[in-house]
């Protein structure tokens, strides 16, 4: 999909604030309600625009303390990997993962 000058704009406001409504974004945007309302809808149709998402804040859920941990398993073998994966994905205090190699 080619985006134009407008659409990236939509893009760069809609990532700081994706609360605005299509009025305010028009404002911002240079177009009518209606067409922002329609440019929006294209670019998630597209699969520009993936999710909307909420980001929470820590410390108003009671976690207030944010860690990166590096963590080496001693064997590289595959089932010993799956189990690590497993028992992350059952821990809800980890919310993000990432399985480094080389």
């Amino acid at each position: 999909m080619d985006l134009d000058r407008i659409d990236r704009k939509i893009l760069n406001v809609v990532q700081r604030n994706n609360r605005l409504t299509t009025e305010e974004l028009g404002v911002l945007a240079g177009l009518s309600a209606t067409a922002c309302q329609r440019r929006l809808k294209r670019l998630r149709d597209a699969g520009v625009i993936e999710a909307d998402v909420a980001i929470v804040s820590p410390g108003a859920v009671g976690r207030p303390l944010l860690l990166l941990v590096s963590i080496t398993l001693e064997r590289d073998r595959a089932d010993i990997i799956d189990r690590f994966k497993q028992a992350i994905r059952r821990t809800p205090e980890i919310m993000n993962a990432y399985y480094v190699t080389g």
